[in-house]
């Protein structure tokens, strides 16, 4: 059984969670602050894109990955033991699921907003969500952390069982090993990661808007996918988690100016 009298959540883990989880909600804050100087936002396509958020991305797409990655499955015992395949099929499906959610809220309840600062609006409630979502999980952690310390990990762990309990403790392993340096880190990744969605949000906007556009839908699932992987090579060990946050917000900062400058520039304010 493994040992787990030496799991123990340090100062400097507490705060990296607590100071990671703030960061991600503040970033959305200031998105929504900045934004909402430089364009009309649509409350509209703001909520839209904050709903769709959860239902695509934790909900059918985990019902994709569950076969896929959890369940005792063939190709989720293959990628268990292979990070390339593991993180392929993550990134495919969050890349297939995210992007398809945009547009099929851009082709139902959002068929009525024309403006392309729509897209915006809706970019920045769906990468706005996920930002918020994650950063009080992400505080939520300094909770748990606090009951490890006091009552130890089975209070955490009651009910767990075989393979499960295994499986969590090494979870909670994890989580006690990270330093302030990666909270801080993951808290400043959503700066990039929103930009990511409102320029993916800009490509499958003028996919469902505009006529001989559609492939800019598939183009952005590829992109989303594509910027998802890197972090296989993180998980590799071919570079470090710093490295990984600057490529990170490279390829996020390409997707946005790539999408404002050839997409977005070039739509009418009001696409009929």
């Amino acid at each position: 059984m493994t040992n787990t009298e030496n799991i123990t959540f340090s100062n400097e883990t507490l705060i990296s969670y607590g100071v990671g989880g703030a960061l991600m909600i503040l970033a959305a804050l200031v998105y929504f602050f900045i934004i909402r100087k430089k364009i009309k936002l649509n409350v509209k396509a703001l909520v839209i894109g904050a709903v769709v958020f959860p239902v695509f991305a934790l909900g059918l797409k985990n019902i994709l990955q569950y076969p896929l990655l959890i369940a005792d499955t063939p190709i989720a015992r293959a990628a268990a033991d292979n990070v390339w395949l593991f993180y392929f099929i993550g990134a495919v499906c969050a890349g297939l699921f995210e992007e398809t959610g945009r547009f099929i809220a851009f082709k139902t309840v959002l068929k009525d907003c024309k403006s392309r600062e729509d897209s915006v609006s809706y970019g920045l409630g769906h990468g706005g969500f996920e930002a918020v979502s994650f950063g009080f999980s992400t505080i939520s952690l300094v909770a748990m952390g606090l009951l490890v310390n006091k009552s130890g990990v089975d209070a955490v762990l009651k009910g767990a069982e075989g393979a499960a309990r295994e499986s969590a403790i090494e979870q909670l392993r994890g989580y006690a090993e990270q330093t302030l340096l990666s909270g801080v880190l993951g808290g400043f990744e959503r700066i990039p990661a929103i930009a990511l969605h409102i320029g993916l949000s800009m490509l499958v906007f003028a996919a469902a808007r505009q006529k001989g556009k559609g492939w800019l839908y598939p183009l952005a699932i590829f992109l989303h996918a594509l910027v998802d992987f890197t972090v296989a090579f993180y998980k590799a060990g071919y570079f470090g988690l710093a490295v990984f946050e600057v490529i990170f917000v490279v390829m996020s900062a390409a997707v946005l100016f790539g999408s404002y400058k050839l997409v977005y520039k070039k739509m009418d304010r009001n696409e009929v």
